[in-house]
């Protein structure tokens, strides 16, 4: 039996689709209930071997890589750096070498922070959320009386040598709550803490701008 599984998934590394860490963990998540994952999410590069994206991801990619894990039921994120890159290899000090990434991995887990108690207890439901195309949407179900949906936007064109995101504005999401939730409000996270959103309860679901 196992106590906490651990889920490794590169996706990069090997040219697959960052979305590839949604269903992996998903996948893991089945094989594991009713226990834990933690997800450990991509931060390195092979340079020795030129495999995959071969270059350090970009703050916009990592953010990613780490919102699809805790948007399909992670309960917690570990990352690392390839700090060497083999034996009389240059070597990286990501603090000062890399300063846009190391800050988008502190602002996920400063943001995933602010909803702790819920993340601890949330798990994937499969409930409907429509929003634009170009955004993916994971519902979960944080005890009877909460819910948290992670968006994640998958417009981003990246190969071997660039990343390119762009931002989704003027979103509206609509998700459908189980019958037993009655909306009483709605938070969005932002730097800093989390603040209210309009919504409106219509046939469809939750409408949330």
């Amino acid at each position: 039996t196992t106590d906490i599984l651990f889920s490794d998934n590169y996706p990069l590394t090997h040219w697959e689709p960052i979305r590839l860490v949604s269903s992996v963990q998903r996948e893991v998540m089945s094989a594991a209930a009713p226990n834990p994952v933690i997800h450990v999410y991509e931060n390195c590069w092979q340079e020795e071997e030129g495999r995959g994206i071969n270059r350090a991801k970009t703050a916009g990619e990592l953010r990613r890589l780490m919102y699809y894990a805790l948007g399909d039921g992670a309960r917690g994120l570990v990352g690392w750096w390839n700090v060497s890159s083999g034996e009389g290899k240059r070597k990286y000090h990501a603090t000062r070498e890399f300063p846009d990434q190391w800050s988008a991995q502190a602002d996920v887990y400063q943001e995933a922070g602010f909803v702790e108690p819920l993340l601890a207890i949330a798990y994937p439901a499969r409930l409907r959320v429509t929003a634009a195309p170009e955004l993916h949407g994971a519902p979960l179900l944080a005890g009877p009386r909460a819910m948290l949906v992670v968006l994640v936007n998958e417009r981003l064109d990246y190969s071997g040598d660039h990343s390119l995101s762009t931002p989704a504005r003027d979103v509206v999401v609509t998700v459908e709550p189980p019958p037993w939730l009655v909306p009483e409000a709605v938070y969005r996270v932002v730097p800093g803490g989390v603040e209210p959103l309009e919504f409106a309860d219509t046939p469809e679901g939750l409408r949330i701008q």
